[in-house]
């Protein structure tokens, strides 16, 4: 039981899954269980009943770029949960459609919360199975403004991507040789500013958070960003703080520009843009 806790809900670790069922705290089958090491199997109904929370607050204004019968295509704002994690369930874009299309769409890509721009959803399993069929013909094009003037005018990046060695941080990603995870980054400079640039990103891999990591990686943090930022004091301060803290951009300013996708039922690419927000 335990176990599973801590694979499918990472947004506690195994301890701290254990002591909440110590606490009596999870129940499957509707019977509370105490013992850690409790065997579950599929299909049983596991429930963690604690005091309620209240979700933070979120941008939950989206528009919808294209839509047809098999998908949606949302231009998301920089501060909304793509799909149910950690202390965000009814303050997602899932849960948002659901509510106003009532269909409980499927994403085919997700952004991170501060992470504004396209994601396209499949409205049923079976849409979603047949688009992913096509997922090597995907294409990704991303805006970030980040920190420092940077001396490239093109640059491809394709240190792999591990966890951190050296973070405080247990999820933070780092990208050294050896890493665990095959990632190839290309950045290409759009406009110099005296102590930013805005710069395309065109990730060639599909790693979580690979975009920033790779930023953090050559020297340019992207602005906002509280977790890759050579600093984990901001981002510690930022979660005990529940975001109340001073940084030089409102969000990390990074920006989904384009997605380009093949559609299986009308057998053919598509590139779905948006403009960067103001």
């Amino acid at each position: 039981l335990d176990v599973y806790l801590a694979s499918r809900f990472t947004y506690l670790s195994r301890s701290k899954w254990q002591k909440e069922i110590k606490n009596g705290k999870i129940f499957v089958n509707n019977i509370p269980i105490t013992i850690p090491h409790h065997t579950v199997y599929q299909h049983y109904i596991i429930e963690y009943k604690r005091k309620p929370v209240e979700e933070p607050s979120v941008d939950p204004h989206y528009e919808v770029l294209y839509e047809d019968e098999h998908i949606i295509a949302i231009n998301k704002s920089g501060n909304l949960p793509t799909h149910p994690a950690g202390k965000y369930f009814h303050n997602t874009l899932t849960k948002l459609l659901w509510n106003d299309i009532g269909i409980q769409c499927m994403p085919l890509n997700r952004l991170d919360r501060e992470t504004s721009g396209v994601v396209v959803l499949a409205k049923s399993g079976r849409v979603a199975s047949a688009f992913l069929k096509h997922s090597d013909k995907i294409s990704k094009i991303y805006y970030a403004i980040v920190i420092g003037n940077c001396s490239f005018t093109e640059l491809t990046v394709d240190t792999p991507i591990g966890l951190s060695k050296e973070s405080r941080i247990r999820k933070k990603r780092a990208a050294y040789e050896n890493g665990q995870w095959h990632s190839i980054t290309h950045f290409k400079v759009i406009k110099r500013y005296p102590n930013h640039t805005l710069i395309k990103a065109i990730p060639k891999t599909g790693r979580t958070h690979q975009i920033r990591v790779h930023c953090e990686h050559i020297g340019h943090p992207i602005i906002g960003d509280t977790l890759y930022c050579h600093n984990d004091t901001q981002f510690l301060n930022y979660i005990t703080h529940k975001g109340q803290v001073h940084r030089a951009f409102p969000r990390s300013a990074l920006h989904a520009r384009m997605y380009k996708l093949y559609h299986p039922f009308l057998q053919k690419m598509i590139a779905i843009k948006t403009p960067l927000p103001d």
